[in-house]
């Protein structure tokens, strides 16, 4: 069976068009398709998710598998019984269309800026993002190394962190990730906490504040340069 995650279906842009696994898979193969209201619809605590399954008669296993999960379900009290019932209102409205295009557009600009900031920085890769709100960043091989650090004010914090990046199987993609926080304030996630055989980092689109946003991807940016030039 194939299990797709498709949360963030609504939300692409940059001229890409979404294909629903459903299309592909129709008839062919047994399929779980998972999705939610909480990326695309502007109500904070209002998180409701489910699971969709298909061609369930193609597998007598499968079948058995659905089943399983169904039943308990059936009888547990869920508490997302607000949002399942405002859920088909909301994406049915006239409005619901009107921000979505408003809201991808925005996302779409975000996330550009910051891949036009970060793209500048020599040894880093960045491509513009098709969907959802978190832009990759990959280092050139070989540009990382384990005597490269930054500045870091608090003594204490200083200790921590030498301390945890020498030790010799901590990813360098992380080391630099500790060494960024703790000199910058800004926190990203390294590649390697996705099991990317590449080196580089995470970060999201979701700044709404113009020069907030650019100040601190300029920041990260000479961050960024500063570190890679440090050995």
């Amino acid at each position: 069976m194939l299990i797709s995650d498709e949360v963030y279906f609504r939300l692409v842009f940059n001229k890409t068009d979404y294909v629903h696994l459903t299309e592909l898979a129709a008839g062919r193969v047994p399929l779980v398709v998972m999705r939610g209201m909480s990326k695309d619809i502007p109500w904070p605590g209002g998180r409701c998710g489910w699971l969709e399954f298909h061609n369930i008669g193609l597998d007598r296993n499968f079948m058995s598998y659905f089943e399983s999960l169904k039943k308990p379900l059936l009888l547990e009290v869920c508490a997302a019984t607000l949002p399942q019932a405002a859920a088909p209102l909301i994406y049915e409205s006239p409005l619901y269309a009107q921000w979505l295009k408003q809201y991808t557009q925005e996302l779409e600009q975000i996330s550009n800026d910051i891949a036009d900031i970060l793209g500048a920085v020599p040894g880093l890769k960045v491509r513009p993002i098709q969907g959802a709100f978190y832009l990759m960043a990959l280092f050139e091989d070989g540009l990382l190394n384990r005597r490269q650090s930054l500045p870091i004010k608090n003594k204490r914090v200083k200790e921590i962190i030498s301390r945890a990046a020498s030790v010799k199987q901590f990813p360098l993609d992380k080391r630099f990730a500790y060494y960024l926080l703790a000199s910058t304030g800004i926190c990203v996630v390294p590649a390697s906490d996705f099991s990317s055989p590449w080196p580089g980092f995470r970060v999201t689109t979701l700044d709404r504040d113009p020069v907030h946003r650019k100040n601190t991807y300029r920041k990260l940016a000479q961050a960024i340069g500063k570190y890679l030039a440090s050995a």
